[in-house]
């Protein structure tokens, strides 16, 4: 175990080997720690006849691993958390998190200032013609090396960032533009976070009126990232933008219990069916039930079927056979920058 003391701008480091079990005697040891730290704090200190307040902060990490870095880091975490003791364990882990959090957030930054947030796209096509009918608009970043990094990199750290609305408007604008531009249908994907932020609905509302000519161009693919904290807002967005004639899509139907229940409530045109169904389709009796199952409720309701993951022509020629309506995936093409090339 090591622990770490901080007097003001000092530190001082004890490493001490005992052999018991801390993660059982955890709150034993904090209990201890703290006492010891209140205690200290009390006292005065003289020297050469003046008097100095005792004020320490301790950082204590267990274990055999980057104990004085996770010890260092943890004092840092105290002096925010607003705390005298702190269990640092893995401190050193999330510091290197955070710095590579900042290193992402500010390859964003650039990235929207530069205009280099940018719409992919992939096709989607009518599985009795083969035919390109649609395109599933994707956002990619565009970094100063000029490297294509998926959202997967840094979606995820631009929510905690504050950048996630900005990149939601631009694959918007953007995605709308190209809308306008060609007679093929563009869909976009919009998450229950985005259409519950105000900014974000009042930014897409400006877009129906600025392109009110191509609505009937443009799919809303809602994504099933995070549960609704209001479904009236939600229903009473899908019913606005659909009457400019935007319709509405389900992304990764099927992999979920809430899937059939989102249909009731968000009454969409079109269900997209989960990727894990469709590539284990080949091998799998039961994903084959189970999209036959959906395409056989979505025919019913008259929603249109498409497939993703369709990554080679058996699969596609499966999919066609059950009566799925369109297939999209690596057997048709990866996401390309076709129009801002």
């Amino acid at each position: 175990m090591v622990v770490t003391l901080h007097f003001q701008h000092d530190h001082y480091i004890l490493r001490i080997n005992l052999n018991y079990d801390f993660e059982k005697s955890k709150f034993t040891l904090e209990k201890y720690f703290n006492t010891l730290v209140k205690n200290i704090n009390k006292e005065i200190l003289e020297i050469d006849g003046t008097s100095y307040d005792l004020n320490i902060l301790l950082s204590y990490s267990f274990g055999k691993h980057k104990l004085f870095e996770d010890t260092l880091q943890g004092l840092e975490e105290a002096i925010v958390e607003n705390k005298t003791v702190h269990n640092s364990n893995d401190a050193s882990i999330r510091g290197e998190r955070k710095e590579l959090d900042n290193k992402i957030t500010q390859m964003v930054q650039i990235a929207l200032d530069n205009y280099k947030i940018i719409p992919y796209f992939q096709a989607i096509v009518n599985n009795k013609t083969k035919k390109i009918e649609k395109y599933e608009s994707l956002v990619r970043l565009i970094d100063e090396n000029n490297k294509v990094v998926s959202p997967f990199y840094f979606l995820n750290v631009s929510k905690k960032s504050g950048y996630y609305s900005k990149i939601t408007h631009r694959v918007l604008e953007n995605s709308f533009k190209i809308a306008s531009q060609i007679n093929t249908t563009i869909s976009i994907n919009l998450s229950i976070l985005d259409i519950e932020k105000e900014t974000t609905r009042k930014f897409i509302y400006s877009l129906l009126i600025k392109y009110s000519e191509y609505t009937s161009n443009i799919i809303f693919e809602l994504l099933e990232d995070e549960a609704a904290k209001d479904d009236k807002l939600i229903k009473n967005f899908i019913r606005k933008v659909k009457k400019t004639g935007i319709k509405i899509a389900l992304d990764d139907f099927g992999s979920g219990y809430s899937s059939f229940e989102r249909v009731l409530l968000y009454e969409p045109d079109i269900i997209k069916i989960d990727g894990s169904l469709v590539k284990n389709i080949e091998s799998s009796e039961s994903s084959r039930h189970l999209v036959e199952t959906i395409v056989m409720f979505a025919k019913k309701q008259n929603i249109v079927t498409i497939a993703e993951y369709v990554e080679n022509e058996n699969i596609f020629n499966i999919l066609r056979d059950i009566g799925v309506d369109y297939s999209q995936g690596y057997y048709f093409g990866k996401p390309e920058d076709l129009f801002f090339k």
